[in-house]
């Protein structure tokens, strides 16, 4: 009786497990909602970032009233603002990245949650968190100050997406060398940047238009360069 070796098919074999884990990841976010994916992912961020944020909160209302107070110039508002603003973004960025500088991803991927899915959720959380702030202190100006609303909101929001833009950017490529001092020291650099522009080119004398084009185009790159994250994050937990 003749006997036949059977080669086995890598490729197949391949696609079989692709398919595996593609079926398994999709019953998987069934299985657990989106609430729960928010909960879960709240225990990992640390108490002394809310603390920091409440801490910026505190910021916000003295800087308000020191500007009532002395009444300062519009130029300088907005620069205590963005200065505000940025170390709100790089607190959050500071724990965001936490599991990349501390080793910790491969702990949160036991979990019932991959690391792309509780960084995605953070990246919704901060964000929220961010734009509450933006929306804060432009009411505050609107109210105090008397500054339109969209003025102040077009002033802030579109710093805020290109910082988060170089960031991200930045962190994209050296997300699993990336260690806490680098990220203050970029964050330090690319402030001190669009502070020196800011009082160097006027860009607060351009037109509204100019700033809605503006805020259009760095939203489109803001979620480009996240989208360019989660892929990343997913095809290296892969």
């Amino acid at each position: 009786m003749k006997t036949y070796r059977i080669l086995p098919n890598e490729k197949g074999r391949l696609e079989t497990i692709a398919m595996g884990k593609s079926i398994m990841a999709k019953k998987q976010m069934n299985q657990h909602s989106y609430l729960n994916l928010f909960l879960s992912t709240l225990q990992f961020i640390q108490v002394k970032t809310w603390v920091m944020q409440c801490f910026i909160l505190l910021l916000i209302i003295a800087t308000v009233n020191i500007h009532i107070l002395y009444q300062t110039s519009f130029k300088m508002i907005m620069n205590s603002y963005l200065l505000l603003l940025i170390f709100s973004i790089l607190f959050f960025l500071d724990e965001l990245y936490k599991s990349f500088v501390s080793g910790m991803w491969e702990l949160e991927q036991s979990f019932k949650y991959d690391l792309s899915q509780h960084t995605l959720m953070k990246l919704i959380v901060f964000g929220s968190v961010d734009i509450v702030l933006i929306l804060l202190m432009s009411l505050l100006s609107n109210i105090t100050l008397s500054i339109p609303l969209l003025r102040v909101l077009l002033y802030l929001l579109v710093p805020f997406n290109i910082f988060c833009i170089l960031l991200f950017s930045t962190l994209t490529f050296w997300r699993n060398n990336m260690r806490q001092e680098i990220l203050w020291i970029i964050a330090g650099v690319v402030g001190g940047i669009s502070f020196v522009l800011t009082n160097l080119l006027n860009v607060y004398n351009l037109s509204m238009a100019y700033w809605g084009t503006g805020l259009l185009l760095t939203s489109c790159a803001l979620i480009y360069v996240v989208y360019v994250q989660i892929y990343q994050m997913n095809k290296g937990t892969n």
